[in-house]
């Protein structure tokens, strides 16, 4: 396991969708997309930012080259690849790029494989970006029925309303930690067996990845999956995770209602992804509620509390 920069990967390797994996499906979602693209941002503005684990595979070429073919990690590669892509147009950055290349769909394939060629990335900038490619002649209009181009083109859009003036050796702040199956013995089948395919990410997985950046001791923040999450298997409830939400919901909605007005269709309105950042640039809102888990995670008659 080590800590790597997407560029690590990018540069010495192409990166293969495998046809085991699902369409891009990230630029899809306005809501989840903005909001991760929001916390690369924040991540190039402030400290960096740490996107969990990449698992996959790399395999050598006959011509020395290297190719990554990622079982985890899809959605994140993916749109990391077209951060760099946009941003290292008009600049001399794609020559230093290997492709991304799609084998969900041939469609995917190749729609990846023309965007990718430096002769086409030569003629575009960074105006207007989704017009410039549909407009080019090596781009199909049955493209548009595929789900991973329709969300690679609002995806770029996204991009472009956001990091127009950023350049992509800013991205170097960006990282994950990396396995590599092959160097522990492993292989695909045994990752596909532990994962149902394309299985979306919790609601609580989702929060807990975003709360992690509010907290700087490592050993706290291991709490998530430990101690913390042992509260709520304990409650004897066989959905421990989406308990753990809510508690995180109500929580902060607590804090939240301190300062602001809250109506009455607030709670049916809002999802906890709109208004936890407010709360939390606060951190004696972070040292309250690490105090309240750390109290709970003690209290000997919890069960017969929450009941």
């Amino acid at each position: 396991m080590s800590l790597k920069k997407f560029s690590d990967i990018i540069t010495e390797n192409s990166i293969e969708i495998p046809v085991i994996q699902r369409d891009y499906v990230q630029g899809l979602d306005e809501k989840k997309a903005k909001r991760f693209l929001e916390a690369i941002k924040a991540g190039i503005d402030g400290k960096g930012l740490h996107l969990d684990f990449i698992f996959g595979s790399k395999k050598s070429e006959e011509n020395g080259a290297g190719r990554f073919i990622p079982i985890d990690g899809q959605q994140r590669l993916t749109t990391l690849f077209l951060l760099y892509f946009y941003l290292s147009l008009e600049e001399k950055y794609m020559s230093q790029l290997r492709h991304l290349t799609y084998a969900v769909r041939p469609s995917s394939e190749e729609f990846f494989k023309a965007l990718c060629k430096e002769e086409h990335w030569q003629k575009l900038t960074r105006k207007d970006i989704v017009r410039q490619i549909k407009n080019s002649s090596w781009y199909f209009l049955s493209w548009e029925r595929d789900l991973s181009v329709q969300s690679a083109l609002k995806m770029l859009q996204m991009i472009e309303e956001r990091f127009a003036s950023y350049k992509p050796e800013d991205l170097e702040k960006i990282g994950f930690e990396f396995l590599d199956l092959a160097e522990y013995g492993l292989d695909e089948d045994l990752y596909i067996k532990m994962n149902a395919r394309g299985k979306q990410l919790s609601n609580f997985e989702n929060f807990k990845a975003e709360f992690e950046k509010y907290i700087d001791d490592l050993a706290t923040k291991s709490k998530l999956d430990n101690e913390w999450l042992d509260i709520f298997w304990k409650l004897g409830f066989e959905e421990a995770e989406k308990l753990f939400y809510l508690f995180f919901f109500h929580t902060t909605l607590h804090f939240y209602a301190q300062n602001y007005e809250l109506d009455k269709n607030f709670i049916k309105q809002k999802e906890l992804f709109d208004f936890y950042e407010e709360v939390y640039k606060d951190p004696n809102n972070v040292k309250s509620i690490v105090k309240l888990l750390d109290n709970l995670s003690k209290y000997k008659n919890l069960k017969a509390y929450c009941t």
